[in-house]
Parts: C-alpha cells; structure tokens; sequence
C-alpha cells in the first residue's frame, strides 16, 4: 500500500528568495544614501560660506576699516583744498606774469561771483579784455558766472566764446570786454 498525503495541496512550499525585489530596494537605499551625503556636502558648504561671510563683516565693521575710511576721506578733503589753492596759485601766476592793470581786486570780485561749481584754469587779462579758461561741474554754472560777470561794474559785456564736455566736466572760454578799457 502506498502513502498518500492529502495534506499536500495545503502545505505551503518555503518561498526562494527573489532577486528582483532585491535591487529594487537595494537602488532606493544607494539612491537614499545618495542624496543625504550631497545634502550634508551642500551644507557644509553653506556653513562654511556663513562663516565667511560672518568673518567679512566682522573686518569691514572693525575700528581699523573706520580708521582708514576716515584717513582716506580726510585725504580726499586735502587734495580738494590743495586743488582750489593750486588753481588760485595758477591764477596768480598768470596774472602776475601779464603786463596789464589786472590786481587784486580784480580777484577778489571773480572769487565773488564765481559759483562753487565753477573754477578758472587761465586767466588772460589784456587792456581791453579779459579772457576766462576754465572747468565747471554744470553748463548752469558756467552761465551763472557770466551773468555775474556783466553784472560787474568793470565789465561792459562778457560772452561765452565756448563750452565743450560732458555732464560733470564741461570746459568753457569767457571774454569779458573792459569799461573805457582800463
């Protein structure tokens, strides 16, 4: 007689490893394990960067920095004043260096009427004219001078022969005809 085994249709057969859901779950947790590291690469960076820039502000707001800032404004303030005395000394030397009656006065009433944006480079006084060669900041400055100028008891007229430049540095020639000459 045979052994028959009718339990057989409900025994279960031991289940065999599937490679297929193997790589399945082994690509997520490569893929996982992927993106944490570039997420803390990418931070660390970003700290670094923080650090950095912590370190940046740090110096620009140290007493040493305001220290040079100061210096370097009292510096530009400086050669702001040695340019006007060095124009004014121009000045004087050009016109001491001309045979005409042009004096002192004469002077004083051009620092009068010259806006602060305006500045003479040459002066050349002749008999019976004055020419003015300078710069200025605005052509309004360079027209508000002359309309000083013909203001001026010494002067009958004054005209601008040119104005030339650009917005910020305009170079200009004023001739101011003298009364009777003198």
């Amino acid at each position: 007689m045979s052994d028959y085994n009718f339990f057989d249709p409900y025994i279960v057969p031991p289940k065999r490893f599937e490679f297929k859901n193997f790589w399945v779950i082994f690509l997520f947790v490569v893929l996982f394990a992927a993106l944490f590291w570039s997420y803390l690469v990418m931070q660390q960076r970003v700290d670094k960067l923080n650090a950095e820039n912590d370190e940046i502000k740090d110096y620009i707001n140290s007493d040493s920095i305001h220290k040079k800032i100061e210096e370097a404004n009292l510096m530009n303030n400086a050669i702001a004043d040695y340019s006007e005395i060095s124009t004014m000394l121009s000045i004087v030397n050009s016109v001491e260096n001309q045979s005409s009656s042009f004096d002192s006065t004469h002077l004083e009433m051009l620092n009068r009427t010259m806006p602060d944006d305006v500045f003479i480079d040459t002066i050349n006084a002749k008999r019976t004219e004055l020419s003015l060669i300078g710069h200025a900041e605005s052509i309004e400055g360079i027209a508000l001078f002359n309309h000083r100028l013909s203001n001026q008891e010494v002067f009958d007229i004054s005209e601008i022969k040119h104005i030339q430049g650009e917005v910020g540095k305009y170079s200009y020639e004023i001739v101011a005809k003298r009364k009777g000459g003198r």
